[in-house]
């Protein structure tokens, strides 16, 4: 996984302050080893080569600060490492966003049908005040991401929210999983889904 998320990345690294080749390799590798930062993923998160640069590097002893740019996104990170027993680990990283292509269809007329029968069994409104889109993953066929519009929003009896709802097909069909109004992480489904469906995801940040 290290290997391959290095390669995919074309990382170019900056090294400012102290600390030899070795540190060097050993702290690109740590960042890669971890999940925090956009170094662990490979195209398919991304949804193409991911161009991940690390920007700066300053190693102090056995602490280091990375600041980690992925072209794709927008959010640079900042990552700091600490040493134990030899051996380089991400301590905490800020924010990262994944971002790449949506790789999504429209479900079949049996997908909607069974998906839209969990929604209104969920919200128990009149039909009127909720419609709803529904695409369903190319990576994965088992998600799906429904977004809620409501055609009259005017209406006094129909009660309006922001966000949309995560789907995924188990044994006993489809049923929300998660909903939000602001991205999900990137964890929730297999590599790509959440991209696939959203444009997007969140890396932990522990």
């Amino acid at each position: 996984m290290t290997r391959l998320a290095l390669l995919a990345g074309a990382v170019l690294l900056v090294v400012a302050g102290c600390g030899g080749g070795g540190s060097q390799r050993a702290i690109r590798e740590a960042l890669a080893r971890s999940p925090q930062t956009y170094l662990h993923y490979g195209r398919r998160w991304w949804g193409a080569a991911p161009r991940v640069t690390i920007r700066r590097l300053d190693v102090k002893a056995d602490r280091a600060t990375a600041v980690v740019v992925a072209r794709r996104s927008r959010l640079a990170q900042t990552v700091r490492l600490r040493r134990r027993d030899g051996r380089w680990h991400v301590a905490t990283a800020s924010v990262g966003f994944l971002v790449g292509p949506r790789e999504a269809r429209p479900p079949t007329a049996a997908e909607r049908a069974a998906i839209v029968a969990d929604a209104r069994r969920r919200f128990r409104r009149t039909r009127s005040c909720i419609t709803y889109q529904i695409v369903v993953s190319r990576l994965d066929r088992r998600y799906a991401l429904v977004d809620y519009v409501f055609p009259h929003p005017l209406s006094r009896r129909c009660l309006l929210f922001n966000g949309n709802s995560l789907y995924r097909r188990g044994p006993h069909g489809w049923h929300e999983f998660s909903g939000a109004s602001s991205g999900y992480p990137c964890a929730l489904a297999p590599a790509g889904v959440i991209r696939s469906l959203d444009g997007g995801c969140m890396l932990p940040t522990r």
